[in-house]
This record gives structure tokens, C-alpha cells and sequence, in this order.
């Protein structure tokens, strides 16, 4: 079954839960990083430790529009515990099911990510568009390497290179 996006109140409920999902989705996936280490000739771990660094750099970009929204966020350390604990627990859905979830699924985190750019004040939507755009990542990623493709990996790179220089 393919997963829904969901619906929000409004504009800071939306902000919030995506910033806390990227809080937690950088252990979850520096987790299943770890579980994956040397499978499928090191490209899940590689590609998973890539996603923790880009939910990272998706926390720093999102951190002042957090701030200017006023959004009270959860205590970071138990987001990185449960995305932790929720990573080993998804890891046993085992490679070839995680990443065609990221293929079929992620899609709908993007539709979140794009209805909450739109929502966003002009000022915050050079920084939304990262939060839309590595979720675009990620999809690609997992698309490329469903179809073989040895340079799955760039995604996630111009990702981050990207992200790095904002």
C-alpha cells in the first residue's frame, strides 16, 4: 500500500513535525547505515550514511525558520533516540523493501514538503526548498538504484554539495 501524504492545521503544525522527523531521520538512518554496513557491495551504508548527513544539513538549514516560526520542538534527544530505535527496528525489512519504500513512498513526504513551502513566508522559502528537495534526493537515489544505475549515488551528493554552500 502506498503511503499518504498527510494533512496539516496549518503552516507551523507542518514545520514542526518535518523538522522533528529530520532531528530523528538522522539516526534512523545513520542506523540502518550501521546494520547495512559492507551489504549489497557498501551502497546501502553508503547511501544511508549520506542521508544522515543530509537530514543534518536539512536540521541546519531549517534551524532559523524554526526559530522565526516560534516552533517549541521536542527534546532532541529523544527524537534521535526513537528515529535510532526506529532505524535498527526498519532495517529488518531488509535493503531491496527500504529502498523500494523510498521509491514508492517518499513521494508523499515531498507533496508535505511542497504544500508547507508554499505556505511559508517569502523569506523562508529559500530554505524550505532544501527541505522539499532532499526528500527529491532520496526518491532519486532510490530509483537510480532500482534500475542498476552504478552512479546511483550522485543525488544525494549534489544534495549535500548544494546544501553545503547555502
Amino acid at each position: 500500500m502506498q503511503v499518504e501524504p498527510r494533512s496539516f492545521p496549518d503552516y507551523a503544525a507542518s514545520l514542526k513535525v518535518a523538522f522533528e522527523e529530520e532531528i530523528g531521520g538522522e539516526t534512523f538512518f545513520a542506523a540502518m547505515a550501521e546494520v547495512f554496513a559492507g551489504a549489497f557491495d557498501g551502497v546501502p551504508s553508503e547511501a544511508l550514511a549520506l542521508m544522515a548527513r543530509m537530514e543534518a544539513e536539512t536540521i541546519r538549514l531549517l534551524e532559523p525558520v524554526v526559530d522565526r516560526a516560534g516552533i517549541a520542538v521536542t527534546d532532541r534527544n529523544v527524537l534521535r533516540a526513537e528515529g535510532r530505535a526506529e532505524g535498527f527496528e526498519r532495517a529488518a525489512a531488509g535493503w531491496p523493501e527500504i529502498v523500494r519504500s523510498m521509491d514508492e513512498d517518499y513521494g508523499a513526504y515531498v507533496e508535505e514538503f511542497e504544500w508547507a513551502f508554499g505556505q511559508a513566508p517569502l523569506e523562508d522559502r529559500a530554505r524550505l526548498q532544501f527541505l522539499v528537495d532532499h526528500e527529491v534526493a532520496i526518491v532519486g537515489f532510490a530509483r537510480a538504484w532500482r534500475a542498476g544505475d552504478p552512479d546511483c549515488l550522485a543525488p544525494l551528493h549534489r544534495y549535500l554539495t548544494r546544501a553545503a554552500l547555502a
